[in-house]
């Protein structure tokens, strides 16, 4: 069995064989060859990995004899013969050619590139970024076509045929789905299904057994009277003024103070923040739960008032306050 070749010798066999069907291909269409230069410079770096005796200029202008390509000019050969043994010598390890480099290089454009399919060699006119992202969309494309979907060039938002019709787009698809409902069902399958469907609820209504009481026909349930006004000092008034205090530690602060307190002090001791505090009071104050008098604030006697009557208020009557 055949040793099996090295990963870096069949890049440059693959690499040869393309250059040599660009090569053939342009003696055949009568197109200029590649430029000497970038032509001697890659016959040199596959010499180096290819050759056995390394890149020699005997054995590089042998090489572009035997792609067609003519005799290079042995000058030009033996400087890109020394640059890629000096590269040996250095040690580097040897690598394919960048695919952008090799299509400067040789000249190649993407059109050529495309139809030889040459994949070690790129285009001078589009990098291999962008050849990726074409082969990616058109990819993608294709993925849509077979699933079904309406090429975007087909699309409605490529078309706007609303505008072609002189209205808007939301008329336009407004038409367009009151035209598909009517062409979906006509006006007499509408109107049958709707009498098939009253009459079929008539029929439920007239089976189903009466579950009113003995003696009492349906029952009719008339709107509530409104609530008569709330009467000020009554006692829905005082209930409502009580259900807006806003924090409890603010009243229970002030109630345990013998003495009207700041705002500071409040915030210290019901452990909230000042702007709280301020906001709070200011609402209560407005309420009457409170008395402010600049940035004192002290319990007002409506509420001290309120909280006495509710020690001894008696049992609830039917009268409304």
């Amino acid at each position: 069995m055949a040793p099996r070749l090295a990963p870096h010798v069949m890049n440059a066999l693959r690499l040869r064989k393309e250059v040599a069907a660009l090569v053939r291909s342009r003696v055949e269409n009568g197109k200029e060859l590649p430029p000497p230069a970038g032509l001697a410079h890659v016959l040199a770096r596959l010499g180096v990995v290819l050759d056995r005796d390394g890149p020699t200029v005997p054995g590089v202008r042998r090489a572009a004899r035997a792609l067609g390509a003519g005799d290079l000019p042995a000058a030009m050969v033996l400087q890109e013969t020394r640059r890629a043994a000096a590269e040996g010598r250095l040690g580097h390890e040897w690598r394919l050619p960048a695919a952008d480099a090799l299509g400067v290089l040789l000249n190649v454009s993407e059109t050529e590139r495309a139809g030889l399919g040459l994949k070690l060699v790129g285009s001078r006119d589009l990098p291999a970024g962008d050849r990726r992202r074409a082969a990616e969309r058109a990819r993608k494309a294709r993925t849509r076509a077979e699933a079904g979907a309406t090429p975007r060039h087909a699309a409605l938002s490529s078309t706007k045929p609303w505008e072609a019709a002189g209205v808007s787009r939301a008329t336009y698809f407004r038409k367009q789905k009151m035209n598909e409902t009517n062409s979906s069902a006509s006006p007499s399958i509408i109107y049958r299904r709707a009498d098939e469907t009253v009459s079929h609820a008539v029929q439920i209504a007239a089976a189903a057994p009466d579950m009113s009481p003995p003696g009492r026909g349906i029952r009719t349930f008339e709107p509530a009277p409104p609530a008569p006004p709330i009467r000020p000092g009554g006692i829905r008034d005082l209930a409502r003024r009580a259900a807006i205090i806003p924090h409890p530690r603010i009243l229970a602060a002030l109630k345990a103070a013998r003495e009207p307190l700041t705002i500071s002090t409040i915030a210290d001791v019901a452990d909230m923040r000042r702007d709280a505090v301020r906001h709070a009071v200011a609402e209560m104050a407005a309420a009457g739960l409170i008395a402010l008098r600049g940035e004192l604030a002290e319990v007002s006697p409506a509420l001290t008032a309120l909280h006495g009557r509710a020690a001894h208020m008696p049992e609830p009557s039917h009268e409304i306050g």
